[in-house]
């Protein structure tokens, strides 16, 4: 595309992909970054490099595995580009968001056949994970599963939305049916949008907005 090979004054890419997995900080070390995905081995390919990103917002560092050759490219295209998973960018993002509430807020990212779904009680990171959705129940069935393992009440407890899902959908339908407080994320941060962006819902923007955030 015409737009990929314009001259930018700052370049980011983000990764998105569920082979992700946080090391606290005080745990991490460079040299065993394969040790951390030993249980996920089929996970990761053997022309993967693995990369890391240090969180802003929490004391952790993400690791997760990209392809050698696409990180070749885009050292080639973009040699001064900021790299990272989109994961870290999205928890840095909620982890900046107000807060208005005392109880846990679980957050739900959906793209694509995947979800990911973020648990935040305060400012403590309780659970991030990716899962795989198949069928059209999938997605209430683990944002059920998590409330529960996590004693999370559907009647009370507060879910955010974003990324690939509005109210027309017959996802957001189930949801709504089983969950009260469902909520879309419309933080903009500091964002002003171009004559493209004006008019977008923002929840289907919050993963470029978190992104954008980044240093």
């Amino acid at each position: 595309h015409d737009a990929l090979r314009m001259p930018y004054g700052q370049v980011k890419i983000a990764w998105f992909g569920p082979v992700f997995t946080l090391i606290p900080n005080r745990l991490f070390q460079q040299s065993a970054k394969a040790v951390y995905f030993r249980h996920l081995s089929s996970a990761v390919a053997k022309d993967d490099v693995l990369l890391e990103n240090a969180l802003k917002r929490l004391s952790a560092t993400g690791v997760f595995p990209i392809n050698k050759g696409l990180d070749f490219l885009f050292s080639l295209h973009y040699p001064d580009s900021k790299l990272l998973h989109f994961s870290t960018a999205f928890i840095d993002g909620i982890l900046s968001l107000p807060v208005s509430t005392n109880r846990p807020r679980l957050f739900v990212y959906v793209m694509d056949s995947f979800a990911m779904l973020t648990l935040l009680d305060g400012s403590q990171l309780k659970l991030h994970n990716y899962f795989n959705l198949t069928g059209e129940n999938d997605l209430l069935y683990y944002c059920l599963l998590v409330m529960k393992q996590f004693g999370l009440n559907p009647d009370s407890d507060p879910v955010y939305l974003a990324g690939q899902i509005d109210a027309d959908k017959p996802a957001f339908s189930l949801l709504a049916a089983y969950i009260s407080g469902l909520h879309f994320i419309n933080h903009r941060f500091s964002a002003t949008f171009g004559p493209k962006g004006i008019g977008l819902p923002v929840p289907l923007l919050f993963d470029l907005l978190c992104v954008a955030q980044e240093a």
